[in-house]
């Protein structure tokens, strides 16, 4: 509508006829009241620009209910899936806390929304938040509301009288963020189960420069904590190991590895191997290369059997290749494989490439034997050609013909030209009735 029209219908209305009017339409489509209230921010309507931002920010958490709401509803179709209302209510929920970073917003208003949301975080659905990952948003919205001292500490009075279990992770926190020790120690000093409990509670020790606490809490943690090891091992090693206290290296090494996977044992054998390197240790760091090869993932498994070429003695490594080369196997034939190239072992890249086609599926093993093994490697492609044409559709035929150039190719370096035309035809032939896998192979080879 244009102005002048919209002037000769509301020009004349006293005040409180067009606050009416700005009513009804906002029931109509709540959306014109987020736009109301950004044009009055904009324009500077109001001198008090926080009544304008706190009602953007409680408009903000209205419509976050309602997405909430909507994730109630669903929460039995759903169960464990993503929620498509999910999207829109983290970038609400992310508006909300940008608002509140932003501008001065009385503790009134923050107060309010908090409430609402220890509600949503205590409530009977506590569970599914927790799984489709709210919770954590909420957490975050509920520290970005407490923003003093004393708004902390009035949120752990809420977490506390609320009765229910399971937060006094959250508690311990806020107590050591605004610097509770005593109540900060006593929860922590309660529940200390995990290596990550001790952990923090070591590293809560060295903050305060209580060193024999902070080493005596990590080494309880290393023998009775459970979980995951890494931190606290790492905190003692870097102790030990600039005392040079080999005798504890080793007994806390050997705890380590009684209680950790693979992954774990390789970052804290990783760590005793580089001290001993470092300090010349031959045997020790002998030995503890070799475990590295056993806790190794795949991904680095190459550099390490480089590594014991590098640094074991020619004997010892002749002594032990065979059994570096098993363990490589075992856990990643692709390296295998390249291992036996760079040792020119190409009759055995080839005997397992006629039994195993499927780790060559880029062709990166066969055509750096193609030269020496073309009619073996031939043989090999085209069955790959035919097995990739009797799958059906459009990808399969596409990776159909990326084989038959590469046939092609091979035939062409070896001067089998009419061998080529004699074998594409009876291809052609066999697979004529796959319209798509034809037109293809006109397209590129006729």
């Amino acid at each position: 509508m244009e102005k002048k029209n919209l002037l000769e219908i509301v020009g004349n209305v006293e005040k409180g006829d067009l606050i009416e009017i700005i009513c009804f339409l906002v029931n109509k489509n709540p959306k014109l009241e987020r736009n109301l209230l950004e044009y009055c921010q904009k324009n500077s309507i109001f001198e008090n620009k926080m009544f304008i931002t706190e009602q953007q920010l409680l408009q903000g958490w209205e419509n976050s209910k309602k997405l909430i709401d909507e994730l109630d509803e669903t929460v039995f179709y759903y169960e464990y899936e993503i929620s498509p209302t999910e999207d829109n209510l983290f970038s609400q929920l992310e508006e909300i806390m940008e608002i509140i970073n932003q501008n001065e917003i009385s503790w009134e208003t923050r107060e309010k929304i908090l409430l609402e949301v220890l509600n949503y975080i205590f409530s009977e659905h506590s569970e599914y938040y927790d799984c489709c990952n709210l919770e954590e948003w909420f957490m975050n919205l509920v520290e970005t509301l407490c923003q003093t001292k004393g708004e902390k500490r009035y949120l752990v009075d809420c977490i506390i009288e609320s009765g229910v279990s399971g937060y006094s992770e959250w508690i311990a926190s806020i107590y050591r963020e605004i610097g509770e020790d005593e109540k900060y120690l006593e929860i922590r000093k309660a529940n200390l189960n995990t290596t990550e409990q001790y952990w923090e509670l070591s590293q809560y020790y060295e903050e305060k420069n209580k060193k024999d606490l902070a080493l005596e809490t990590a080494l309880k943690g290393l023998e009775k904590g459970i979980g995951g090891i890494e931190e606290i091992f790492g905190y003692l090693f870097k102790f030990y190991s600039k005392e040079h206290n080999d005798k504890i290296l080793e007994e806390l090494y050997d705890k380590s590895m009684k209680k950790n996977r693979n992954y774990a044992k390789f970052e804290i054998t990783e760590l005793m191997y580089s001290y001993y390197k470092k300090n010349n240790n031959y045997e020790k760091m002998k030995n503890l290369l070799l475990h590295l090869v056993e806790f190794a993932q795949y991904d680095n498994l190459l550099d390490l059997y480089k590594k014991c070429q590098n640094e074991l003695s020619k004997e010892d490594f002749e002594l032990h290749e065979q059994q570096i080369i098993n363990i490589i196997k075992n856990k990643d034939v692709s390296t295998y494989l390249k291992i036996c190239l760079e040792k020119d072992n190409k009759k055995e890249v080839l005997d397992y490439l006629q039994k195993n086609s499927y780790i060559d599926r880029k062709h990166y093993f066969s055509e750096k034997i193609a030269s020496e093994y073309p009619k073996e490697i031939l043989e090999i492609y085209w069955k790959e050609a035919q097995n990739f044409a009797n799958l059906g559709q459009r990808h399969n035929y596409d990776y159909c013909v990326s084989v038959l150039s590469s046939i092609k190719k091979i035939m062409d370096n070896n001067n089998w030209k009419d061998e080529w035309k004699i074998k594409f035809e009876t291809f052609f032939e066999k697979n004529k009735k796959k319209r798509l896998l034809v037109e293809r192979m006109k397209a590129r080879f006729k």
